[in-house]
């Protein structure tokens, strides 16, 4: 698969700027930016990476409850 340069920007900015949270079953790679901002109400920053194609329906309901602030702690690894 061929990345874009949005695809490896992104990857970069996530090394210096990010902390890897965790991983879900699909292979999805879930980050929190390391300062807050008043950009977004003081809220930390959530982002996700996608494995393979992008698409929003490979984010599983803990997980983008997690992403969306309904949910502050960030879901075990293990659970099934």
């Amino acid at each position: 698969m061929k990345l874009s340069y949005n695809s490896i920007f992104f990857k970069f900015y996530c090394f210096f700027f990010a902390k890897k949270i965790g991983e879900d079953e699909y292979g999805n790679s879930y980050f929190v930016k390391k300062g807050n901002s008043s950009k977004n109400n003081s809220r930390e920053r959530r982002f996700v990476i996608y494995k393979g194609i992008v698409e929003a329906s490979k984010v599983p309901q803990r997980w983008n409850a997690w992403l969306h602030h309904s949910d502050d702690d960030f879901p075990e690894e293990n659970i099934s």
